[in-house]
């Protein structure tokens, strides 16, 4: 009885045994590969994802901008273009994604395609790599190049979209970094002046000094103000929140109608023209706008705003422009309110298409397993932000800056161009702003914004916007043909 007793004493700890090796065995198989694959200290998660091919980087054309290479049994991403390092951003087994690596990572990873059986098989049982799909972005290398080029050493930001499509065509923004040194430069780059790392595009939040000019032009013309009427010492520079402004560039003389100082940056006609209109119809027309709202790019992180612009209750008289103004500083861009590029090329955009802004977007399509290409350009719905007529006559008074005034220097000849330039400044910095459009036809064309710092020479942000619309006009020709 002893010895049964002991037989079966062993028998129960040999079950129990075998249960808990078959348990075990149940969750490793089941979930708990899962759980050590996601521990930051499992190589096998670093070889995994070294292992997978990416897919490659393409611009509207075809030209390609980012592949996987293998090197010495090793995939490398190589990024072949320099001009389109600030907006294809980076991939690092160190240091994670930015740019549109980041956009689209899933994408690129090949995390969107369904699992199948042979899906499946492949990857789980024979261990064979992830493999991602490519893509076609939006963006046009030469005029991204164009851009880069007469940029040269300049610190800022210039987007470029297709009307009324919404396509990006160039998003540039500098200094940047090259990403095929990234893990050896790492440590420098974050230290650099000039934050490489942060793209003055879609996170860019700018005082817009006289790029307000554009909106309260909008707001005269929605309450039937007069632009004929001439405004005497119309040059005479002006303080508002301890910074005094001035014309953009001298006008020819200083009695200037709206239409006059609105070519020439001036600020003190717009100071007086505040005080002639309703503040309840300013503020409305400039919420409107959504000029405080962040930009949205489909996939790209961005930054939010801080807060929105908050005007005071009272609106100051004529006699107390040069005095310290929450309303006048926030009117003439000097306030809280800061804007983003891109959101303010929304707004432009909607001057050439009837007073409605299209959706900014940069995947053109995305290259499916079959080798054909899937296009992404769906239609999106649009944002009504000023009427058509308001949005015409906002049309012929840029055209008109471009004869003579601050954004003469981005004409072209036999190009239908329109354009705003202006100054913003910002604590101790000064910034040039350039908006301005290139008609194709009716209601088509290709719009741009340029933000230059530390500089007041808003000729130089007028001839890098020209340059960028005169290539972008061409690109969009040809391609229509």
């Amino acid at each position: 009885m002893e010895f049964t007793r002991e037989i079966n004493h062993l028998l129960i700890a040999m079950l129990l045994a075998f249960f808990m090796v078959g348990l075990s065995a149940s969750y490793w198989a089941l979930t708990g590969d899962d759980t050590i694959l996601q521990r930051e200290d499992n190589p096998r998660a670093v070889e995994d994802e070294a292992a997978i091919r990416r897919g490659s980087i393409f611009d509207r054309n075809g030209t390609l901008l980012v592949e996987s290479v293998l090197v010495d049994g090793f995939l490398e991403r190589h990024y072949r273009i320099d001009s389109f390092y600030s907006a294809t951003g980076y991939f690092s087994l160190r240091f994670g994604v930015g740019g549109a690596e980041a956009a689209y990572d899933d994408i690129l990873r090949g995390d969107t395609l369904s699992q199948d059986f042979d899906a499946y098989f492949s990857q789980e049982i024979l261990h064979r790599p992830q493999e991602g799909l490519d893509i076609r972005l939006t963006l046009d290398s030469d005029v991204q190049q164009e851009i880069v080029d007469v940029m040269g050493d300049k610190r800022g930001a210039v987007v470029v979209l297709n009307v009324p499509d919404g396509d990006v065509l160039a998003l540039v923004s500098l200094p940047t970094y090259n990403p095929n040194a990234l893990d050896d430069e790492w440590d420098d780059l974050i230290e650099a002046p000039g934050n490489p790392f942060f793209n003055r595009v879609l996170q860019g939040q700018y005082q817009p000094g006289g790029m307000l000019q554009t909106p309260l032009m909008t707001a005269a013309i929605l309450t039937n103000q007069t632009f004929d009427v001439i405004t005497a010492d119309a040059d005479a520079p002006i303080t508002v929140a301890d910074v005094t402004l001035t014309c953009a560039v001298e006008p020819p003389e200083s009695d200037l109608t709206f239409t006059q100082a609105y070519a020439y940056a001036c600020p003190r006609p717009f100071a007086l023209l505040a005080q002639q209109i309703n503040q309840t119809t300013l503020e409305n027309i400039l919420v409107n706008f959504r000029l405080s709202s962040p930009p949205s790019l489909t996939g790209f992180i961005i930054e939010n705003p801080e807060e929105d612009p908050e005007f005071v209750s009272e609106v100051t008289s004529e006699a107390d422009i040069v005095e310290e103004s929450n309303l006048i500083a926030d009117l003439l861009g000097q306030g809280d309110l800061t804007i983003n590029p891109l959101r303010i090329a929304t707004l432009v955009a909607a001057v050439i298409n009837e007073g409605n802004a299209p959706q900014p977007h940069a995947l053109d399509a995305i290259r499916q397993q079959d080798g054909n290409w899937q296009n992404q350009n769906c239609v999106q719905a649009t944002t009504a932000l000023m009427t058509s007529d308001a949005a015409r006559r906002i049309r012929d008074l840029m055209i008109n800056n471009t004869v003579a005034g601050a954004a003469s220097a981005a004409q072209h000849d036999g190009l239908n161009i329109g354009g705003h330039a202006a100054i913003a400044i910002s604590g101790d910095e000064v910034q040039t702003w350039y908006i301005g459009f290139v008609l194709l036809d009716d209601n088509r064309g290709a719009v741009v914004v340029v933000v230059l710092e530390d500089t007041n020479d808003v000729t130089q942000a007028a001839m890098v916007g020209g340059i960028a619309l005169e290539t972008a006009y061409f690109n969009l020709r040809d391609s229509a043909e």
